[in-house]
């Protein structure tokens, strides 16, 4: 085993070696200093910390600290975060299928035909799309866990996407 073992940014994990490294240098001892690309020597105690936590960042790995967990969301900020990203990718399919660009030159066809056919082209996609909101949207307000969540999210993807 390596006697020395040190951090830097530019090193994937730590560097270890047998000898010191030579005092041309620049040392650090704060996560501040690993930032700014100093070599970072790790003490025996920083050394056991990194051992027991590899998974930890670098800046736990320095200051000998895990940082606390984030709490789970709840049940509601689930179904809110769910809502938020049904009504974008109902937004973001309308616009894949219709640009907005495209709306408004099609408005001013010469040829009337054409121009009805584009609005009633567009009229059925919104109404599914619209049709396909509602039923999630449902789905995610009636849900009693995060798996009924995913699965009205699936449902509503795989359905908009047939589009």
């Amino acid at each position: 085993m390596a006697k020395y073992t040190y951090l830097h940014k530019t090193v994937r994990g730590l560097f270890e070696i047998d000898e010191k490294l030579g005092e041309e240098k620049l040392k650090g001892t704060t996560y501040q200093d690993y930032l700014n690309g100093l070599w970072i020597p790790l003490k025996k105690k920083q050394n056991e910390f990194v051992r027991a936590n590899p998974a930890a960042s670098v800046k736990e790995w320095i200051e000998m600290e895990l940082a606390p967990a984030s709490p789970a969301p709840s049940l509601e900020e689930l179904k809110e975060q769910a809502v938020s990203q049904v009504k974008q990718a109902a937004v973001s399919k309308m616009t894949e299928l219709f640009p907005v660009d495209e709306v408004v030159a099609n408005a001013y066809f010469k040829d009337e035909s054409e121009s009805v056919a584009y609005f009633l082209s567009y009229s059925e996609a919104r109404d599914a799309i619209n049709s396909y909101l509602e039923v999630a949207l449902k789905d995610i307000v009636y849900a009693d866990d995060n798996v009924d969540i995913t699965f009205a999210l699936d449902v509503f993807n795989a359905l908009i996407n047939g589009l």
